[in-house]
């Protein structure tokens, strides 16, 4: 494996040019840019996987069996020192063969403490066979051309572009736009999902296909050349299935659950396409506005709901409940049982469950107030909000912020992308995010909890009473030289080695009297351990 760090010295020799200052405004007026350029033999059948952050990419065939490669990294801070910091930590990796060939960004994320913010643009070209995977975040435009291999895309935030692809193309997002367009026969089956974004699918006239198109509380348009079936499906969506050309041909799918999906004939006129959903089926729920039942519940819940409607409201309920929602926001004040709760996207909100409680949607923020039973909290993308977890839980986001302000037994947290915060715990802390900060704060009173605290792109913050004791073990790995473990504790072993161009720290040693296992993980961050 080859890594390449970004740092001036490297982009200097690289390309002197590649360096530029640029003027910017507040809150970021240091502006910095560097390129970075790459060429490797990629023979034809191989693979690409590129793995970004932040930043939009443009993949496109080439000739020959060349792969050139010109990442453009910008960083933007509050200073010159802050966007040299950013410039330090955000490392570009390159690995493989002739046969496969990967990248991926480390350390990119929205700066430490706000203090910088970096992107990653790309451009690639690569023989026209290669099979391609693309994994990012956050592209505000991704685009591949021309490619006949294998094309995987997964973007959660931003606009997507297939243009003529000749092979199988699979497309995942949650708030893109997915635009599909051939400029011949499809030879390869397709299926596009997005959660929340629109989806639109031109084939050249003529084209023999199948047509799968899905969705929740969306639209499906189709042109009069496109003609098929609507079924409804339960009260959970309907499904549309069409065929063009005189053929079955190969298959493509389309779901969303809020967004249009757009099928078109090459020519035709997308303003002359029309909805293929019956009226009856189009019309959406009854919706009731709560904004001045909420303040009756203003005590209970951790934060005012961003919603303003909801498909289902109650205020008290003396039983337990069990509700599935095929679309919209939930609104429950007071439960005086069980709730189990499951939306396919938009928000809920809790005030009081007193006892289990299980809240999912597929796409939308979770704003829970007092939970005496067991919890359970998942959602496919949205900010997770707990007032209070009384006998601990499972909470899990695709993509957000975790917040719990108290709770009493164990939890379990995982977050793809977002700080995690527990502002006061009496319980063990289970807790893992791919970029964000993680910050713990026990109970006073505490003296013994097994802790787990590991992100991928972030700081580390945790709290302790002055008498906890525990068997500690804190590791960070960095490129910046300046990364530290820092404990109010004393008596701790400190080991501090280089391994390649980067620097690992690790931190081991008892708190205290001992006990449980503390376990702290950061990469391209801090670990701060501090005592109340």
């Amino acid at each position: 494996m080859k890594r390449l760090t970004i740092t001036a010295a490297v982009i200097l020799i690289a390309t002197i040019s590649s360096v530029e200052v640029l003027a910017s405004q507040a809150p970021f007026p240091s502006v910095r840019q560097m390129k970075f350029p790459y060429k490797a033999t990629l023979h034809h059948g191989g693979s690409l996987r590129l793995t970004n952050t932040n930043g939009s990419i443009t993949l496109h065939s080439g000739p020959g069996t060349r792969i050139e490669v010109e990442a453009q990294l910008t960083v933007r801070g509050v200073d010159d020192r802050a966007a040299a910091d950013g410039i330090a930590r955000t490392v570009l990796v390159t690995g493989g063969d002739t046969t496969n060939r990967w990248f991926r960004v480390d350390g990119t994320r929205s700066g430490f403490s706000g203090r910088w913010s970096s992107t990653v643009d790309w451009d690639i070209s690569v023989p026209r066979s290669v099979n391609v995977t693309i994994d990012s975040n956050n592209s505000p435009q991704l685009t591949v051309d021309g490619m006949v291999g294998f094309v995987v895309v997964r973007n959660f935030n931003g606009a997507i572009s297939i243009n003529s692809p000749g092979g199988p193309v699979l497309v995942d997002t949650v708030n893109g736009v997915v635009d599909l367009r051939y400029s011949e026969h499809p030879t390869g089956d397709v299926r596009l999902s997005s959660l929340n974004g629109s989806i639109r699918v031109e084939v050249p006239d003529g084209t023999n296909s199948s047509w799968i198109a899905q969705t929740f509380k969306g639209d499906i348009t189709a042109s009069s050349s496109v003609s098929g079936v609507f079924n409804v499906i339960n009260s959970t969506g309907g499904v549309f299935r069409a065929r063009t050309g005189r053929a079955r041909g190969h298959t493509i799918q389309a779901s969303t659950i809020t967004g249009q999906i757009i099928l078109l004939s090459a020519g035709d006129d997308v303003r002359s396409v029309q909805s293929v959903i019956p009226e009856s089926y189009r019309k959406s729920p009854d919706t009731v506005t709560v904004a001045s039942d909420f303040n009756q519940f203003r005590d209970l819940f951790p934060r005012p709901p961003s919603a303003r409607t909801f498909v289902f409201q109650q205020n008290r309920l003396l039983e337990d409940i069990q509700l599935r929602a095929p679309m919209g926001s939930i609104f429950l004040g007071d439960v005086r049982g069980s709730a189990d709760i499951v939306t396919q996207a938009g928000e809920i909100n809790i005030g009081r469950v007193v006892g289990n409680c299980t809240a999912e949607s597929f796409g939308g923020p979770l704003n829970l107030g007092e939970i005496w039973g067991n919890l359970v909290a998942r959602t496919s993308a949205g900010d997770v909000t707990i007032r209070s977890a009384l006998a601990g839980g499972e909470i899990r986001t695709g993509g957000g912020s975790v917040t719990v302000f108290s709770a009493a037994g164990p939890l379990d947290i995982q977050s793809g992308g977002g700080d995690v915060t527990v502002r006061q715990t009496s319980s063990g802390v289970s807790a893992v995010t791919r970029s964000g900060d993680i910050s713990i704060t026990m109970s006073p009173d505490v003296q013994h909890a097994g802790i787990e605290a590991h992100t991928e792109g972030g700081n580390i913050i945790l709290t302790l009473p002055a008498n906890f004791g525990g068997s500690l073990e804190a590791t960070i790995i960095t490129s910046d030289t300046t990364g530290s473990i820092e404990s109010a504790f004393p008596g701790l072993s400190l080991a501090r080695e280089t391994i390649g161009d980067r620097i690992r720290i690790r931190a081991t040693g008892r708190l205290g009297a001992g006990g449980n296992k503390i376990s702290l993980h950061a990469s391209e961050g801090t670990i701060q351990i501090r005592k109340q």
